[in-house]
């Protein structure tokens, strides 16, 4: 039964500080469009999905060399062993190869080497202790935080052997999501299984539950064009299915991460007087010095700048109207009985406002092709950070209710320039 405890790592934000909506306020469809962020030309279909992820598969020494070179599979495989069609609750073989591209993808971003040492950075024990004395006892538990381990600096066959073992360790399945369950544009969440961990004594298996919606748009169920408001040249259907199969793939390694962290940590005992928080699972550390610990949108936003979301609504896995990233932890809020902690305010971290960038179609796209991996083989991560050419920017007045100033700006626009650059309706624009 689905309760109040799928909100506990849902997908992104969890308190409703910034609407998907906003963006449509301050910026047209046809806007939007003319500049590449709904609608791809159809030459750039069809995405032969199996050659562009084979290519970066045999090319590099990514997951499946490893996995190969260790001997954990024959072949190289381009889908990762947590991924496995064993592991999903009631999908045939004919709705998995639905799946395929969005998991292929999945797999080739946890099998990026320049992505790992995030990973293994909060895998590696010790963890470093929160200086906060008074977030630690709000929380009830011990607090850490955690930074990139390098992959030399810890034998690079156990973070293969790690990740390679949770195959064993999770389960995935789609369910409809009710909004009294989690927030209304959750797309993923990860609970604890009833099973043991064959990982780590005291720690338990995960399983990680889709947003039903998600599969209905792979299945061709639901379509952009059943939910899209009329607007012309109206939203192409290959370029809304593509997003959604990024949105999935995004949304499988945000959750995984969740998992992982789940099944190496035990619990703590019920018994431990220092232990006042109701939950025992260890809560997860914070990336840095972050104000909220959350691994999945920190994850995020260190890959590719921001947390990905649907604009406008209704907020649905269709994803009609395109994609945008938001810096995280910016304005989140979340309720304090979570497992996600907030140290202080954004206004006392001097966060007062925060831009939505519109995600441009042609990045969508990239993210699926051979070219794009080997540049981020070749130069790094920062590859995959979408390009910030168009923005809606959002300030809190009070903080009970949604941000109240819109406005379109520029990636090389500072927050005093903005201000007073308004016109009378909110809207900054820039040449």
């Amino acid at each position: 039964m689905m309760s109040s405890i799928l909100k506990l790592f849902a997908g992104g934000p969890t308190g409703p500080i910034v609407g998907n909506d906003w963006i449509l306020k301050g910026i047209s469809l046809q806007q939007l469009d003319k500049q590449g962020y709904i609608n791809l030309p159809s030459s750039k279909f069809p995405i032969k999905f199996k050659d562009e992820f084979q290519d970066s598969a045999d090319d590099h020494r990514t997951g499946p060399y490893y996995r190969r070179a260790l001997r954990m599979q024959d072949e190289i495989e381009l889908i990762h062993p947590i991924f496995d069609r064993s592991r999903w609750w009631r999908i045939d073989k004919n709705d998995y190869q639905l799946l395929v591209p969005s998991l292929m993808l999945a797999s080739r971003i946890l099998d990026e080497p320049h992505i790992l040492p995030y990973i293994k950075g909060f895998l590696t024990k010790p963890l470093t202790r929160v200086n906060d004395a008074a977030t630690e006892k709000k929380a009830g538990q011990p607090l850490y935080t955690f930074q990139y381990e390098n992959l030399n600096a810890w034998h690079s066959e156990e973070t293969w052997r790690t990740l390679n073992s949770m195959k064993q360790n999770v389960i995935f399945r789609f369910l409809p999501f009710h909004k009294d369950d989690v927030d209304d544009d959750t797309m993923g969440v990860t609970n604890d299984a009833p099973e043991d961990s064959t990982i780590v004594p005291g720690a338990c298996k995960a399983i990680i539950t889709f947003n039903k919606e998600l599969l209905d748009v792979l299945q061709y169920k639901l379509k952009a064009s059943n939910i899209s408001r009329r607007w012309k040249p109206g939203t192409d259907a290959k370029s809304a299915y593509l997003r959604t199969q990024l949105l999935f793939a995004i949304t499988a390694v945000h959750e995984v991460l969740h998992a992982i962290w789940r099944v190496n940590n035990a619990k703590y005992s019920s018994t431990d007087p220092t232990i006042t928080s109701a939950y025992k699972q260890p809560f997860e550390p914070f990336w840095r010095d972050q104000r909220m610990n959350e691994l999945g949108n920190a994850w995020e936003g260190q890959v590719f700048g921001g947390t990905f979301w649907p604009i406008g609504t209704p907020k649905s896995a269709a994803v009609p109207y395109g994609l945008f990233s938001l810096p995280f932890p910016g304005l989140t809020r979340v309720p304090p009985d979570d497992t996600v902690i907030e140290r202080g305010e954004p206004e006392g971290w001097g966060v007062n406002w925060s831009t939505m960038y519109p995600v441009e179609m042609e990045f969508v796209r990239s993210l699926f092709t051979h070219e794009k991996w080997r540049e981020v083989q070749r130069y790094g991560i920062r590859r995959l950070r979408r390009t910030k050419k168009l923005g809606c920017r959002v300030r809190l007045v009070d903080p009970d209710v949604k941000p109240a100033i819109l406005g379109t700006t520029s990636p090389a626009a500072s927050a005093g320039s903005v201000e007073g650059e308004q016109d009378n309706f909110g809207v900054v624009r820039r040449s």
